[in-house]
C-alpha cells in the first residue's frame, strides 16, 4: 500500500470516530434533560390529539390476487306481458245532476266495456226511470231518463247490465230538487200574508211565465197564487188562514199545458211557523202599534159586544215617515182569510155570538218606518127581525115609522124574509128604499116590494151586487109588503145582513 493511500484512510477513519464522539455526547444530553423533566420517572399525561392531518396518506397496496366470484342474485319482476285481460268498469255520467219531475238525457261512459245494441240494461234507482236507451258505442250509452216528482233527492246507483258482466257506479248522478227557496218576506206562519221567491236550478226546463201554477199539498189552510214570473224565477204569494197548518210543506210548480207539462218540486221547502194573535180591547182602543214590517203583518182578535153592536175599525199611519200603506182584513170566527167579513183602512160590520173575530193588518208596499192607530167604534145594534116572518102577511115586522132598521139573517137558501110596510095619509105619495148592508160581505140577497095582495109586484126584483139598494113608488097610503131572499142566480155563501128602510119624495 502507498503512503498516500495509508494516509487517506487514517484521515478518514479520524472523521468516523469524531462524529461518533459528537452523537454519543448529544445522546446523554438529551437523557439528563428528559430526567429533569419528569417527576421520579414516572409517565406524563396524555396530551391532546393534534389536528388531523390535511393531506391524504399514502395508498394502500393492491392485492394482486384475483377475488372471488358472487353468487346468484335474486329473480327480478316478470316483465310485461301482451295477453292482458280487460277490465270493464263504469267511469262517468253526464250530466252528474238530474232534477225532480224533470227529464233529460244522460250519457254513461265505460271503460273497456264492450256494449253492443240489444244486448245491455240500464237501470237507475232513486225513482230515476230510463225511457229509451240508445248504445252509442261500445264504450258509450246514451238514454232518456225522467225523475219521479216525488222522489228524493240523494245520489242514485247506477247500474249496467251487458256483454257477460254487470257494472254500477255507487254515486253515479244525483237528484236535487228542483225548485230552490230563495227569499221569504213578511211572517211566514198561520194568521199572515207573506211573500215567496223561487229558483228553478234546472236551466233546460223553464217555465212558461203565461201558464204557470203553484199549489202547496197536503196543507189545509194555505192558499197561493202567482204574483210574477220568469222562465227561472217565480214570486207567489201565500195567505194563511188563522188557522192554518203549520210545519214544513212541499212547493209544487206546474208549468205548460195539456201534455207537456212539467212539474218541479222542492220536498219541504216551506216552513210555516205557529202564530197567536194578539188579543185586543175594543173598549180601550185606540192601539198605537209600530209597523209590521217590510211586507210584513200583525194579527189581532177581538171578542163580539154583547149586547149585539155594530163596530166600526178604523185604520190609520200617525206617525214616523208616513209612506206606509197597510191596510186591513176583517176575518170571521172560521178564521178563513179567503172569507173576509170587511177590508180596507175603514170596516164597518156586525159580530156575533162569543167566537173571537179576528183583524189581519198587512203592509205590501215594504215601508217599514211609521206608526200606524187602530181605532175601534162600537154602536148600539138595530133590533133583530122577528121570526118567524118567512110567508107575505104572516107574523113578522111591521113597519110604521121611519127610518127603521134591523139586524136580519136568512138561515139557508130556500128562506124569506117578508116585512110589512104601512104608510099613513101624510107618507102617501113618498118613495120607499130598501137597502141592504153587511152583516156578511158575501150575502147575496134580491129585493122585492108588493102591492096589499102579496101577489102584484111593484118594485124589482133586484139582484144587482151582493147587497141591494131598491127605490119605488111614490106608493099610496096603504100596505105593501117587501121581500128578502137569497140570490136565486148565484150560490149561498152568507146569510147575515142589515136591512134599512126611509121615506124620500
Amino acid at each position: 500500500m502507498s503512503r498516500a493511500r495509508h494516509q487517506r484512510e487514517g484521515h478518514h477513519e479520524g472523521r468516523r470516530e469524531a462524529r461518533h464522539g459528537r452523537a454519543l455526547l448529544l445522546g446523554l444530553l438529551v437523557a439528563a434533560l428528559a430526567f429533569v423533566a419528569c417527576d421520579d420517572g414516572k409517565p406524563g399525561e396524555e396530551g391532546e390529539p393534534g389536528e388531523a392531518g390535511t393531506q391524504p396518506g399514502p395508498r394502500g397496496p393492491v392485492s394482486e390476487e384475483e377475488g372471488e366470484e358472487g353468487g346468484e342474485g335474486p329473480e327480478g319482476p316478470q316483465g310485461p306481458g301482451t295477453d292482458v285481460e280487460p277490465s270493464p268498469a263504469l267511469s262517468t255520467c253526464f250530466p252528474g245532476v238530474l232534477y225532480l219531475g224533470h227529464a233529460t238525457t244522460l250519457t254513461v261512459s265505460g271503460d273497456d266495456t264492450a256494449w253492443i245494441a240489444g244486448d245491455v240494461d240500464l237501470e237507475l234507482g232513486g225513482g230515476v226511470s230510463v225511457d229509451e236507451l240508445l248504445v252509442a258505442s261500445p264504450t258509450a250509452l246514451v238514454a232518456d231518463v225522467s225523475v219521479d216528482l216525488d222522489a228524493e233527492p240523494g245520489d242514485v246507483e247506477v247500474v249496467v247490465t251487458g256483454a257477460g258482466s254487470e257494472l254500477s257506479l255507487v254515486s253515479g248522478v244525483e237528484v236535487l230538487p228542483s225548485i230552490v227557496l230563495q227569499a221569504e218576506a213578511g211572517a211566514v206562519a198561520n194568521g199572515s200574508s207573506f211573500l215567496l221567491d223561487l229558483a228553478l236550478p234546472d236551466v233546460s226546463a223553464p217555465v212558461d211565465p203565461t201558464r204557470v201554477t203553484v199549489e202547496i199539498p197536503d196543507a189545509e189552510g194555505l192558499s197561493p197564487r202567482i204574483v210574477s214570473a220568469s222562465p227561472y224565477a217565480v214570486r207567489v204569494r201565500v195567505d194563511a188562514d188563522v188557522f192554518a197548518d203549520v210545519g214544513a210543506f212541499d212547493l209544487v210548480l206546474h208549468s205548460g199545458g195539456e201534455g207537456v207539462e212539467t212539474s218541479s218540486r222542492a220536498p219541504s221547502g216551506l216552513s210555516v211557523a205557529q202564530r197567536a194573535p194578539e188579543t185586543l180591547d175594543l173598549l180601550a182602543m185606540p192601539v198605537d202599534v209600530d209597523a209590521p214590517g217590510a211586507a210584513g203583518s200583525h194579527l189581532y182578535a177581538f171578542t163580539p159586544p154583547d149586547p149585539l153592536a155594530e163596530v166600526k175599525l178604523d185604520l190609520v199611519v200617525s206617525g214616523g215617515s208616513g209612506l206606509g200603506e197597510p191596510r186591513m182584513i176583517v176575518i170571521p170566527p172560521s178564521g178563513l182569510l179567503q172569507d173576509p167579513v170587511a177590508s180596507g183602512i175603514t170596516a164597518t160590520f156586525l159580530p156575533q155570538g162569543d167566537d173571537p173575530y179576528f183583524v189581519l193588518v198587512i203592509d205590501e208596499t215594504g215601508a217599514d218606518d211609521y206608526v200606524y192607530d187602530l181605532v175601534a167604534t162600537v154602536t148600539a145594534a138595530a133590533p133583530t127581525e122577528s121570526e118567524p116572518n118567512d110567508v107575505c102577511g104572516g107574523p113578522g115586522d111591521v113597519v110604521s115609522a121611519f127610518p127603521t132598521s134591523f139586524v136580519a139573517s136568512l138561515a139557508d137558501e130556500g128562506d124569506e124574509d117578508w116585512f110589512q110596510i104601512d104608510l099613513d095619509a101624510l107618507e102617501g105619495g113618498l118613495r120607499l128604499r130598501s137597502r141592504t148592508t153587511a152583516g156578511d160581505a158575501d150575502t147575496d140577497v134580491e129585493l122585492t116590494v108588493f102591492a096589499d095582495d102579496c101577489t102584484t109586484i111593484v118594485g124589482g126584483p133586484r139582484d144587482i151586487d151582493f147587497h141591494e139598494n131598491l127605490i119605488v113608488g111614490p106608493l099610496a097610503e096603504g100596505t105593501w109588503f117587501v121581500r128578502v131572499r137569497p140570490s136565486p142566480t148565484f150560490p149561498f155563501a152568507g146569510s147575515l145582513y142589515k136591512m134599512a128602510f126611509t121615506l124620500e119624495p
